[in-house]
C-alpha cells in the first residue's frame, strides 16, 4: 500500500511540475511576443531580429543585411505616408512538446496608418523555442504577396 501511494504522488508530482514548466513557458512566450511586437513599433529593428525565427534571418543574409531590409522598408512606407500605428496579441495556443523543443501559435492583430485611413492585418505567427520556453523566436506564417 505504501509504494502505490508513494508511486501515486510521484506522478501527480510530475504532472504539478509539467504544468507549472507549461505555465511558465507561457508567460515567457506571452512577454517576448509583446517584447517582439513592441520593437517593431518603436522601430527597434535590433530587438525586432532577435526575437525573428533564425532560419528567416539566415534567409535574409544575416543579422545585418535584414536590418538594412527592414529600414528601407521603414523609409518605403514614410514615403507613401504609411506608418504601423498599434499591435495587438491574443493568447497563445497550447504548447506542443518534443523534448525541450516547444512550439507554440500566435494570432497578432496589426494596424497600419495609411493616408486616408487605416489597414487592419492579422497574422498567425509560430513560436519556436529550443530551451523548454525560456527563449521564443516568431515566424510568420500569413501568406502576404
Amino acid at each position: 500500500m505504501k509504494l502505490l501511494l508513494t508511486i501515486g504522488a510521484g506522478i501527480l508530482l510530475s504532472i504539478n511540475t509539467a504544468r507549472a514548466q507549461d505555465s511558465l513557458a507561457t508567460v515567457r512566450l506571452r512577454r517576448q511576443a509583446f517584447e517582439m511586437s513592441q520593437a517593431l513599433l518603436d522601430q527597434d529593428y535590433k530587438t525586432f531580429v532577435v526575437y525573428t525565427y533564425p532560419k528567416v534571418v539566415k534567409m535574409m543574409g544575416g543579422t545585418e543585411k535584414m536590418l538594412q531590409v527592414l529600414r528601407n522598408g521603414k523609409v518605403e512606407m514614410e514615403q507613401k505616408g504609411m506608418r504601423f500605428d498599434s499591435v495587438a496579441l491574443e493568447e497563445p495556443g497550447p504548447l506542443l512538446r518534443s523534448g525541450t523543443a516547444y512550439q507554440s501559435l500566435i494570432i497578432e492583430h496589426l494596424i497600419i496608418k495609411v493616408p486616408g485611413g487605416k489597414l487592419y492585418s492579422t497574422s498567425t505567427l509560430i513560436a519556436f523555442s529550443p530551451d523548454a520556453g525560456k527563449t521564443w523566436t516568431f515566424l510568420d506564417v500569413s501568406n502576404k504577396e
